[in-house]
């Protein structure tokens, strides 16, 4: 499944967010860092992005996104 160029983007903030910080961004830094309206909003683009094979992440858990390399 192919993601739009805005969650490419987000993929990249998250890398240079942890490359930053050596942790993952929660849901709000994503929200603020991208200028995205609402954090569901960010949720749905993180669900593609894990339905496409992208990142993985524990429901329920901060900071618990991990980026994978796609097949």
């Amino acid at each position: 499944m192919p993601i739009s160029e805005k969650q490419r983007r987000i993929l990249e903030f998250i890398a240079h967010f942890f490359d930053q910080n050596e942790y993952p961004p929660t849901l709000e830094d994503i929200r603020q860092g991208m200028r995205i309206s609402t954090k569901s909003l960010v949720s749905y683009h993180l669900h593609v992005q894990e339905t496409a094979g992208y990142l993985e992440k524990t429901p329920g858990k901060p900071r618990s996104i991990q980026l994978r390399l796609r097949q």
